[in-house]
């Protein structure tokens, strides 16, 4: 396990006005949609948010992780990935 996120499971609508209010704030918003097969897990009767590698992982290793972001058509509000990978496609959003 790299890492479990934590936070609230929200419907669309819940998450869409969230995310208007915290942008009038100038405040960054990230949300996970969720799935019953992507990264959700059930313990204790609570979903949860993991990422697992795929492989094993040294100490002090640099991780990158592919968000799969929506491509962002804007070019000028495109994020630039910075993480080197020869399949990078060269930007986050």
């Amino acid at each position: 396990m790299i890492i479990e996120y934590l936070g609230q499971v929200v419907g669309q609508k819940v998450a869409d006005a969230r995310e208007l209010v915290n942008d009038r704030r100038g405040i960054g918003t990230y949300f996970l949609r969720l799935s019953t097969t992507a990264f959700s897990t059930q313990r204790r009767g609570v979903r949860r948010v993991v990422i697992y590698a795929l492989r094993a992982v040294q100490a002090g290793e640099e991780l990158t992780y592919d968000y799969k972001f929506q491509p962002e058509e804007d070019v000028s509000k495109r994020i630039r990935c910075r993480c080197g990978a020869s399949k990078c496609r060269g930007y986050m959003n």
